[in-house]
């Protein structure tokens, strides 16, 4: 009698520690959105803050205008036509221009705030760089926020300290 105790006991230990376990576990479906979010925040980060060394000023328009095109196809309609928008993501070529340098994030980092089936919200830090020098980067801070619509997931809200990007192209006129 004993040994059957000993055993229904031993049982019940490990099926606790098993049903603990799996229950601590993160949903696939939600780690899943988390990664692919974090895809599409680094794909719309790089899209809107990169930025090659335009050869002449003409070419300031054309980047901007593809710069455009490609974060339209990854931003809400509601967050790209926002009139808060109204950047036209045309910084980073023409600071790349009065910089002379390409602008490259080197460093990028996002950690999860909240996350739904249809939303991840992201803080993130990276590191812009625009030249060879140690002073010649920017640190990028900032939350961002994704919705899944269509089965896409899409930028819906960023906001980062881009009165530093502005900071730059003021003191470098």
């Amino acid at each position: 009698m004993r040994l059957n105790t000993l055993i229904l006991t031993v049982l019940i230990m490990v099926c606790s520690i098993l049903v603990s376990a799996c229950s601590r576990q993160e949903p696939a479906a939600v780690s899943n959105n988390v990664t692919e979010a974090m895809s599409v925040a680094s794909t719309y980060k790089r899209a809107e803050l990169e930025a090659d060394l335009p050869a002449a000023q003409e070419e300031i328009a054309v980047q901007e205008q593809a710069k455009m095109d490609e974060i339209r196809s990854l931003t809400t309609s509601a967050f790209f036509d926002a009139p808060a928008n109204n950047k036209g993501y045309s910084p980073a070529p023409r600071l790349s221009f009065l910089k002379q340098h390409n602008l490259r994030i080197t460093f990028i980092s996002f950690t999860e705030m909240n996350t739904t089936e249809a939303s991840v919200g992201l803080t993130y830090t990276g590191t812009l760089r625009f030249g060879e020098a140690a002073g010649d980067k920017l640190t990028l801070e900032g939350t961002i926020q994704l919705i899944k619509t269509g089965g896409t997931w899409k930028v819906d809200h960023d906001n980062y300290n881009t009165a530093d990007i502005s900071g730059l192209l003021d003191n470098s006129r």
